[in-house]
Order: structure tokens, then sequence, then C-alpha cells
């Protein structure tokens, strides 16, 4: 079972590290704190994204949850999610952006002994908005994901970007 769980995240990895090489002008990785409606708990988010063409760009992430232990039932949520956004400059430093994408979640139920994993994959949509300030772009970003396990994801965090000359 955390074979797989390894194999995922060395996969999102992977793609985290194709997508920022996509165009060498403009990527950038790095993560924050999430939190599902539908789990209620928080999570961390780590992730990468590319440009694909101006304005546009590609992103992947990575949402593990912390849904707990209740005493009776262990439980690990976690979603792996491929977006499409279109940036809009709003100023100097300020950029909002509409997204839509592809999510796989995936839940991990363990109760005396018997441990069960169900998965699904579902579509997002969903925006944000950040502030550029160079090196840094702190964010806001919301989704919504359509899947058996539908909710909604508010993530806050910092992306730190990256260029080469």
């Amino acid at each position: 079972m955390k074979t797989i769980k390894y194999t995922q995240i060395y996969l999102l990895a992977a793609i985290a590290f194709l997508t920022v090489n996509m165009n060498a002008q403009s990527g950038s990785i790095g993560g924050g704190l999430s939190y599902g409606s539908e789990i209620e708990e928080p999570g961390i988010n780590l992730r990468a994204s590319g440009a694909l063409s101006s304005g546009i760009m590609f992103g992947a992430d990575f949402n593990y949850f912390f849904p707990g232990d209740d005493g009776s039932f262990d439980v690990d949520v976690y979603g792996v999610n491929g977006n499409l956004s279109f940036l809009i400059h709003a100023g100097e430093v300020v950029y909002l952006y509409p997204l839509v994408g592809i999510n796989y979640t995936s839940v991990r139920t363990e109760f005396v002994g018997f441990t069960e994993t169900r998965s699904e994959v579902g579509a997002n949509v969903g925006g944000g908005f950040g502030f550029n300030f160079g090196a840094i772009s702190p964010f806001l970003e919301y989704k919504y994901v359509i899947s058996n396990y539908d909710q909604n994801v508010l993530t806050v965090g910092v992306l730190f970007n990256l260029s080469r000359q």
C-alpha cells in the first residue's frame, strides 16, 4: 500500500519537474496550506507550474489532508491535480486566474486492522489571485472538485518564481 503511495508521489514530482521546465522563461514551485470542505480538515499543498504560452499556464499540485484518527478509524486523503489557467494581470504585481483541470483523489480507511482504499478521477473548476513580487508570489486559490468526492478546496501559499536568463 505504501509503495503505491510513494510511486504516486514520485510521479507527481516528475510531472512537477517537467512542468517547470516547459518554458525556460516562466516557471514556479511552492506550496501552502489547504482546507477541504467535506473532510473539514487542513492539509498541505505542493505545486509546480510552467507557461505553455503567453498567459496560459499548466500546473500540477498535490494535496495531503490530515483527517485524523477518531479512535476507531484511521483515514488518509490525498489528491493530485493537473490544471490549466489563464493569467489576467490586474496591475503591476496583482494577477487573477480562472482554472480548469483534472483531479485524482484517493481515500484510505483503516478500521480494526481492515484497510480499504478508494480512488476517483474528477474535474476541477475554480480560480485564484496572487501577487508577483519578483522572486516570490503569495497566492490564494479556490477550486471545486467534481467527482464522487466533491468538495471545495481553499489553498493559501507561496510560489517561488524560477527563470533562466
